[in-house]
């Protein structure tokens, strides 16, 4: 049995009884879920707009580089990584109620192009999918510059 870990973002005030929109939220490479979340701004957004977050985490056995693996067949079929992620999101369901028809995903990079496997295969569900590239650079780890 492989174990995947997720985070649940909530904005404070939210009950956990109070259904809410669910943003599923891919990090890119070498990312971490929850601090993809707060780096992009996307808990101040779920603050605003009093939605959900979650945050699926990568395990490194199935990607050296956690990456997500979109390019795979299985993912691309809607099996695989897709699966589990829509496995965390029926765990989410069944522990606080999501609003019905509201449910997005965004994603950086490998993330982004999952989110795009997810929207394509798992039409039925009502995902919203959109890749998401940033404006600026946040932490010299994750972006390079050259100079001109």
């Amino acid at each position: 049995m492989h174990v995947w870990r997720y985070g649940l973002y909530a904005p404070p005030g939210l009950r956990d009884d109070e259904a809410a929109p669910l943003l599923v939220v891919l990090h890119g490479c070498r990312q971490r879920a929850l601090g993809f979340a707060y780096a992009a701004g996307l808990t101040k957004l779920a603050d605003r707009a009093r939605l959900r977050l979650l945050c699926p985490q990568q395990r490194r056995l199935a990607n050296l580089y956690r990456c997500w693996n979109w390019f795979i067949p299985q993912a691309q079929r809607g099996e695989g990584e897709i699966r589990v992620i829509r496995a965390m999101l029926d765990d989410v369901a069944s522990r606080v109620p999501v609003q019905a028809g509201a449910v997005a995903a965004v994603g950086l990079s490998a993330g982004g192009a999952l989110a795009r496997c997810w929207h394509f295969t798992w039409a039925t569900v009502s995902v919203r999918s959109s890749p998401w590239r940033p404006r600026r650079c946040w932490a010299a780890t994750t972006c390079r510059t050259r100079a001109t």
